[in-house]
C-alpha cells in the first residue's frame, strides 16, 4: 500500500491545503498557477482524496471569478473565510468590461461580507464606487488583507475610501487616487503593511500602532497645502529631509 494512503484523513487534507495556499505555489514557482486550480485536481484523482477534500472547506476558500466555478466553491467552502480576487484589467481593457467584472466580485464581497477574508481587484478610473460601497457598509469583521488598484487615467482627485469598517486589516495595498480615511477613529491594532498612492496619512497613520512597513507612491501631485505628518512608532531615527517607510 503506498505510503500516503496509510496517512490519517487529517494529515492528507492539511497536505491537500498546503498545496493550494499561495506561499507553496510561490516556493514551488507556480506563481502562474492558481490556488483555485488545485481542489479540482485533487478531488479528481480517487474517492478518498474527493472525500477528504470536501470535508475540508478552508480548501475551497478563494474563490474564482469563472461563474462555472464560483458557486461550486462558494457551496464547498460552507462559512469558512473567503478571498476574492479581480486582477489584470490594463490600458487595453474596456471600461465596460472593467466596470461588469469588478461589479460581479463587489456584488459577491458585499452579500458574503461577514467571511470576507481577502479582496484583491484592478480597477479602472470610473469603477470605484463598488468597493467604496462596500466599505460604507456594515462591518467587515474577517477582512484581513485588501488590496486595490486603480489606473490613473482621467484622473483629478483622489476617492475617500473608509476603512473604519475593517477593524482586522494586516495588509493594505492602495495603488493609485485612492484616499484612506477613518472615520470612526478605528484603532488597526494588526496593521502591519500599508502601501497607499496618494500622500495624505494623517486620517490613518495615527491609528495604526503595530506598523511595520509604509509605502508610499510618488506618482500623485502633491497638493498645494500639505501638513507634515511624522512618523513616531516606526523602529528606528527617521531619514533626514523626508518620512520613515519607502516611495
Amino acid at each position: 500500500m503506498p505510503f500516503i494512503n496509510q496517512l490519517p484523513d487529517e494529515t492528507l487534507g492539511d497536505i491537500f491545503l498546503l498545496a493550494a495556499s499561495e506561499t507553496f505555489l510561490s516556493l514551488a514557482r507556480a506563481a502562474s498557477e492558481n490556488a483555485y486550480r488545485v481542489p479540482p485536481r485533487i478531488v479528481a484523482v480517487c474517492r478518498r482524496w474527493r472525500e477528504v477534500a470536501l470535508a475540508h472547506p478552508l480548501l475551497w476558500g478563494n474563490i474564482p471569478e469563472q461563474p462555472e466555478l464560483r458557486q461550486i466553491f462558494l457551496a464547498r467552502s460552507r462559512d469558512v473565510p473567503i478571498s476574492l480576487t479581480s486582477l489584470s484589467v490594463n490600458r487595453s481593457s474596456t471600461m465596460e468590461y472593467g466596470v461588469r467584472r469588478v461589479s460581479l466580485t463587489m456584488d459577491l464581497a458585499c452579500t458574503h461580507r461577514l467571511r470576507l477574508r481577502s479582496l484583491k481587484v484592478d480597477l479602472h478610473s470610473h469603477s470605484t464606487y463598488p468597493v467604496l460601497r462596500l466599505f460604507e457598509g456594515s462591518v467587515l469583521p474577517c477582512l484581513r488583507t485588501l488590496k486595490c488598484k486603480v489606473t490613473w487615467q482621467g484622473i483629478q482627485h483622489c476617492e475617500a475610501l473608509d476603512l473604519s469598517n475593517a477593524p482586522h486589516l494586516c495588509d493594505v495595498y492602495l495603488s493609485g487616487p485612492i484616499l484612506p480615511t477613518n472615520s470612526q477613529c478605528t484603532t488597526f491594532t494588526a496593521l502591519r503593511s500599508l502601501h497607499i498612492g496618494c500622500n495624505r496619512i494623517e486620517d490613518i497613520f495615527p491609528f495604526c500602532p503595530a506598523l511595520e512597513e509604509l509605502t508610499l507612491e510618488s506618482v500623485w501631485h502633491a497638493p498645494r497645502r500639505s501638513t507634515p505628518t511624522h512618523l513616531p512608532h516606526l523602529p528606528g531615527p527617521p531619514p533626514s529631509g523626508g518620512h520613515r517607510g519607502s516611495s
